[in-house]
């Protein structure tokens, strides 16, 4: 099962790191990734999703801002 739950996180980041090649200037919350950047995708969890992001801002491809609000903001780190 946790393999499953690997796979899962590693398709998600695949498919935002595609969303965001085409929208390079995307920003968005959790919710907004969920929405947005994976609109029309398989349902996914929040967890896989934010598991993914994590594993992206790790490894130095998006950006996290953290809002006054504690809100946090995921953004692409490359230049088109």
């Amino acid at each position: 099962m946790e393999m499953e739950h690997e796979d899962d996180v590693l398709r998600v980041g695949r498919k935002i790191m595609e969303y965001l090649q085409s929208h390079p200037s995307a920003a968005d919350s959790l919710q907004g990734v969920v929405r947005w950047w994976l609109a029309g995708e398989e349902a996914c969890s929040r967890d896989s999703v934010q598991r993914a992001l994590e594993g992206l801002v790790r490894q130095g491809v998006i950006g996290r801002r953290i809002l006054s609000d504690g809100g946090v903001i995921y953004y692409s780190l490359e230049k088109s």
